[in-house]
């Protein structure tokens, strides 16, 4: 699971799931932008869905994902929006937690941020 912030795409928080899955530092995500762990060929169809979401999105397709080691995995995002840092900016951040296509559930993604 990650929260970013949906104007910036810049991540705000991810928890160890998120570490340990994509082998990402903590420090290194916090440092990234969605778009470094989305294939370039994908850009543009992340970009579209991402300014679709509303309050919740499912993605309803498989996404491919980038890991640190440069290997791809198969995800499908789900996000809703949530009060991050402050009921100011609820309306500017999302909450995104995945689930591989090997059929990871959500309950393996909740761990400590």
């Amino acid at each position: 699971m990650w929260v970013f912030d949906a104007e910036t795409t810049g991540f705000l928080s991810v928890n160890d799931a998120a570490v340990q899955h994509y082998g990402y530092s903590r420090e290194t995500f916090l440092g990234m932008k969605l778009r470094q762990i989305w294939p370039e060929d994908e850009w543009i169809s992340h970009s579209e869905a991402l300014q679709q979401a509303g309050e919740t999105y499912h993605s309803g397709r498989n996404w491919r994902h980038l890991k640190a080691d440069g290997g791809e995995i198969q995800v499908l995002t789900f996000g809703r929006r949530v009060n991050f840092e402050g009921p100011r900016r609820l309306s500017g951040r999302y909450r995104r937690h995945y689930r591989t296509a090997q059929g990871r559930g959500t309950d393996r993604l909740y761990g400590a941020s």
